[in-house]
């Protein structure tokens, strides 16, 4: 063992076994040298700042329950100044979790999957009773949410689930839908920039799926008109 190995055993036993009248003494000088202490602190949190996160990030793992408890008391007792420093931080804080959330998007993702699957039942309790409450500005959002690009999509794909077709197509795969199609529609290639429908090319009703590769963009007009006809079916009337 090494003499700075020995001096550092020693130092530790020795506060083992002093260890309230080190904290008091430790606490004193603190007050007495309130800057240098302040000093020496952000000096070494500078210095070992990974090393204490991955600390810290193994202990909140390991004591959740606790560390949920502390923060909840923390927030409790210092709620007006953490309202006052996020309005201060406000446009910070919006970046800051926009950036996170696109970093992170995959684990967040996983992680609201799992917080659902283990809490049906309280989830779905707090829902109702927050509708019962909320009543009238939850039919307004809805009504406004209905009428939206995403809203409309959500709809549909809903639908064709309750309807019992094979297969299945999520947002995503309509975004690059509609930058393969080059934001035109699938049959008369007219601009869909201003709306389009989601629109099976194999119908259900004649046992086409929801799987992404029978599905299209069209136009309102070509939509409506091509009824539970085939894609080729509705181009050979059309268009020849």
């Amino acid at each position: 063992m090494t003499k700075e190995e020995k001096n550092r055993e020693y130092k530790r036993k020795y506060y083992e076994k002093n260890k309230e009248d080190c904290i008091e003494r430790a606490r004193l000088w603190s007050i007495e040298n309130r800057e240098r202490d302040r000093s020496n602190k952000r000096r070494s949190y500078e210095k070992n700042y990974e090393k204490n996160l991955e600390h810290r990030r193994i202990w909140q793992a390991a004591n959740r329950g606790k560390y949920l408890e502390l923060k909840k008391a923390s927030y409790q007792k210092n709620i007006d100044t953490y309202k006052k420093w996020y309005q201060d931080h406000i446009r910070e804080r919006v970046e800051y979790n926009k950036q996170y959330r696109k970093d992170n998007k995959e684990q967040i993702e996983l992680y609201q999957k799992i917080y659902r699957d283990n809490n049906k039942e309280s989830r779905n309790a707090y829902n109702r009773e927050y509708y019962i409450k909320n009543r009238e500005s939850e039919i307004k959002r809805s009504a406004i949410y209905s009428k939206s690009k995403k809203g409309r999509l959500v709809k549909q794909v809903c639908d064709n689930k309750r309807r019992g077709a094979e297969g299945s197509f999520t947002t995503e795969d309509i975004k690059n839908l509609y930058a393969t199609q080059g934001a035109r529609c699938y049959y008369c290639s007219i601009s869909i920039e201003e709306g389009y429908h989601i629109e099976h090319m194999a119908p259900i009703s004649k046992g086409g799926s929801n799987w992404i590769d029978n599905i299209c963009l069209a136009c309102v007009q070509c939509n409506l008109s091509k009824h539970d006809k085939t894609a080729e079916e509705f181009l050979a009337c059309s268009f020849n």
